[in-house]
């Protein structure tokens, strides 16, 4: 049996979500629809083996164990904690996270 895992998004997340949308909407709307529609599915398949996808290899502070997936030119960053998923930020891949939280 396998488990199902809640998804949640954290502010930041949601602030990342938006801040590309608008960042892609103002070249082709299209473009910027069809990310979003793409990012969910991503997003939603994290609810069965969350644990599958890599660690992040940036060293943090607080040392909580994060996971990525790459998705276009971006990573969705997201830790497990119980049966819940939380998506923590989206950022650009060539971009080094320093803070998660």
């Amino acid at each position: 049996m396998s488990i199902t895992y809640n998804i949640r998004l954290t502010l930041r997340a949601q602030d990342d979500i938006a801040a590309i949308f608008l960042y892609l909407d103002r070249e082709r709307h299209a473009a910027a629809v069809r990310f979003i529609q793409q990012l969910d599915k991503h997003i939603d398949g994290l609810r069965w083996a969350p644990a599958r996808y890599p660690k992040i290899r940036e060293r943090l502070r607080n040392r909580r164990i994060y996971r990525h997936i790459p998705f276009l030119r971006y990573r969705i960053i997201f830790r497990i904690q119980r049966r819940e998923v939380i998506i923590m930020r989206i950022v650009h891949q060539a971009r080094l996270l320093r803070e998660v939280e």
